[in-house]
């Protein structure tokens, strides 16, 4: 009576053989014992015992080696095959033969000597050609030209059909493409398996073969749309990476080496090289680089042999204001160029402006390792990438020169001009320097906030100022306005030329005091000079340096023109934009000397610039 025991774990040991990855597969003792998850010794006393009982076959191979496999008439197959053979009233080959002309994929069987001697049709429209033709050849003929993913031919060796010869187990999902005789290429996974006889030789090889074309090329627009979103990633990290080093730069510098170095770090590029141009485009003068390129910027900037700059894509980049891009370092108009940059491996090559407005604040170069690196939507972001750097630049210079912007204070007194203005009476006024406008040449206006006396007498004061023509914009209890036209010869046209104005004109406790702020590069002895023409009495008694801020003036001059902040200043001196308004447009034109219409665009244009420029510096916070 058999012991049920010894029943179980045969079975066991069979289900191994008769799994669908190993069925009519030939398997070693360690594979067995690995899938019993028992001792190579005890694996192979059960397979012994099953080749006694005729249940499976071994053969040795190798000096010390063994296969074991289930044989083609085992009790299981023979059932399956008696099922099968009775379900039909064709024969079995019949059946076979029907099976593959119904069959969506690509069939065939590969004998011992290496012939193809069986193909469907279906096999024949995947490869484009005749069964007649496939059968003809063995699978190793070079004319069936197959290759790789690289692109590279698929040698004997390592053909799937030669590897289930070679090793006697299957081959799945072998990917390649191949040739077709009509010059079109299609791509094919095929599924290779041995065909096992009796004693466990391999008579043959079936293929499956199907044509994954289709799947290919979806997987290629997939793989374009991940490298195109890696790539705008990349692009957007630079870009972001500079707006954070932006908000912590306390310098143009730190700007410049950040931008380089977040360039050079990221792939495709190589090198980065920032800097300007000499007004003559001969010279660059680089500020900031990074990355692998310092030997190649000398070969360029300090070789006597290297030629002009002029004619290059940086200096056109700077001229125009519009990125320059070489998608082939071949395309350099020079070889002694292409030669540099090809030692570097440079194979592609941008040159960004930097540009603010209408303003170049330089030109950044960004030398990548593959060819053709910089498409359409690359060069967008790389000039949105210049327009961000240049505003930084802007923004920096623009408060470095208010950092450094002082103006100095020159203070005269005199109590001998004061008694002859007022006489005896010891009333205090005050005479403060407003703006000043310019309305022809050599000739301004400036407008003073006068303290302590009534128009008339404000009125008279000017006039023994030596100022100049004295006009009345408005009073109330406590104050009065007051517009002056400066002749050349006066002292506040004087100032003026220096950069200088009056910035007040006091009377107190019988003292007369004057107060000239001037720049600190304004020649202040020739200054004391001109005052002291005008008014002899006065003694200068002090010298203050003092900062002027003046930072949102200094961006708003920056964005005007010459006229339209003259017109702004004269429009809100004479109360134009008071409520209710003291000046009309009309009044504004009429002292610019210009029509009503052009007064009224002149302000428009100005005040939207203000607007744009104050809502766009808010909003890049």
């Amino acid at each position: 009576m058999d012991d049920p025991a010894k029943s179980d774990t045969e079975e066991k040991v069979l289900t191994v053989f008769k799994r669908e990855d190993n069925r009519g597969v030939p398997l070693t003792t360690n594979e067995v014992a690995d899938a019993l998850d028992c001792a190579r010794r005890t694996a192979y006393n059960k397979l012994d015992t099953l080749v006694e009982r005729d249940l499976l076959k071994t053969k040795k191979v190798g000096a010390r080696a063994r296969v074991w496999w289930l044989p083609a008439h085992s009790h299981d197959s023979n059932n399956k095959a008696s099922t099968f053979a009775r379900s039909f009233s064709l024969s079995e080959l019949e059946l076979f033969s029907r099976l593959c002309d119904a069959s969506p994929i690509g069939i065939a069987l590969v004998d011992s000597n290496h012939s193809i001697v069986f193909a469907n049709e279906r096999l024949a429209e995947i490869l484009g050609r005749s069964v007649e033709e496939i059968t003809s050849r063995s699978y190793s003929d070079s004319d069936w030209k197959i290759y790789d993913e690289y692109g590279d031919p698929i040698r004997e060796g390592n053909h799937p059909v030669t590897r289930v010869f070679q090793t006697g187990r299957p081959v799945r999902t072998f990917r390649h493409g191949i040739t077709r005789p009509d010059g079109t290429e299609r791509w094919l996974s095929s599924n290779s398996a041995p065909i096992v006889a009796d004693d466990g030789t391999i008579e043959g090889v079936i293929v499956g073969l199907e044509d994954v074309t289709g799947l290919k090329e979806r997987e290629k627009d997939l793989q374009s749309q991940r490298s195109e979103l890696l790539r705008l990633d990349r692009i957007n990290s630079v870009i972001r990476g500079v707006a954070h080093e932006m908000t912590s730069a306390r310098s143009p510098e730190d700007v410049e080496n950040a931008v380089c170095r977040l360039i050079a770090n990221s792939e495709p590029y190589l090198f980065a090289v920032l800097g300007q141009f000499s007004s003559s485009y001969t010279e660059f003068i680089p500020r900031a680089s990074a990355g692998v390129g310092d030997e190649y910027l000398d070969a360029m900037l300090d070789n006597p042999d290297a030629p002009p700059l002029d004619q290059g894509p940086g200096a056109i980049a700077a001229k125009t204001g519009e990125i320059q891009v070489v998608q082939h370092i071949t395309d350099l108009p020079y070889e002694y160029w292409q030669d540099a940059a090809e030692n570097h491996r440079f194979h592609s090559y941008a040159s960004v402006p930097l540009t603010h407005g209408e303003d170049v604040y330089g030109v950044l170069g960004v030398y990548a390792k593959l060819p053709a690196a910089f498409d359409r939507e690359e060069q967008s972001l790389l000039t949105e990438l210049g327009q961000m750097v240049g505003y930084a630049l802007e923004t920096l210079e623009t408060r470095e020169k208010l950092r450094q912007e002082q103006v100095v204070e020159l203070t005269f007194r005199s109590e001998a001009l004061a008694r002859s203005i007022t006489g005896e009476d010891s009333d205090t006024l005050r005479v403060t320097g407003d703006s000043i406008v310019n309305v022809a040449d050599d000739e301004h206006l400036q407008f003073y906030t006068v303290k302590g006396i009534h128009a008339k007498e404000a009125t008279d004061l000017l006039d023994r100022l030596h100022t100049g023509e004295v006009r009345l914009l408005s009073t109330t209890d406590d104050r009065v306005e007051m517009e002056v036209r400066m002749p050349p010869e006066s002292l506040a046209s004087r100032l003026i030329t220096v950069g200088g104005k009056t910035a007040s004109i006091s009377i107190e406790d019988g003292v007369f005091t004057l107060v000239v702020r001037l720049p600190d590069s304004a020649d202040r002895r020739s200054v004391t000079s001109s005052v002291r023409e005008v008014y002899p009495e006065l003694d200068l008694v002090s010298e203050d340096l003092v900062f002027s801020s003046r930072t949102f003036r200094h961006v708003v001059e920056a964005r005007l023109t010459d006229r339209q902040i003259s017109t702004l200043e004269l429009a809100y001196q004479m109360g134009y934009f008071e409520q209710p308004r003291r000046g009309t447009g009309e009044d504004v034109a009429e002292r610019m000397g210009v029509t009503p219409t052009t007064a009224h665009r002149h302000m428009r244009n100005a005040e939207k610039r203000i607007f744009q420029e104050l809502f766009d510096m808010s909003g890049r916070g």
